[in-house]
């Protein structure tokens, strides 16, 4: 889905859709019985998940051991995919400068080894 972020008669329309390299869009999601805005989750690496999205949600506590505790917060709501383009087992990883860096449209097999290697790509580490 893409989301119109100027108005239709601007010849500036500008779109934000989850696509590595965009600006994450905003989006207000629900975490700990609150409701917060996507932006508050920037200043460390975010990994953005749809409802089913529990296995990736792991797999980033997994990597920020594995890469010395590097600050990774993980969060899962219905309302990401959509806004995202991914389905609801997919995820997204977004920079602390609040850009994606990376976006896997659903689950796959092995959620950690990929999040490892598309963070330490990011990172330049090996």
């Amino acid at each position: 889905m893409r989301r119109r972020t100027t108005s239709p008669d601007s010849p500036f329309t500008r779109t934000t859709n989850g696509e590595p390299g965009s600006r994450a869009p905003h989006l207000w999601i629900g975490r700990g019985g609150r409701r917060i805005s996507t932006i508050d989750l920037a200043g460390q690496y975010v990994l953005l998940a749809g409802a089913a999205g529990a296995g990736w949600a792991d797999a980033a506590s997994e990597v920020s051991r594995s890469l010395g505790g590097l600050p990774l917060d993980a969060c899962c709501d219905a309302r990401i995919p959509p806004a995202y383009g991914i389905c609801d087992s997919g995820a997204v990883l977004v920079r602390p400068d609040g850009f994606v860096a990376w976006s896997c449209g659903e689950s796959v097999a092995e959620p950690a080894k990929v999040l490892h290697a598309a963070l330490t790509a990011g990172l330049y580490r090996s």
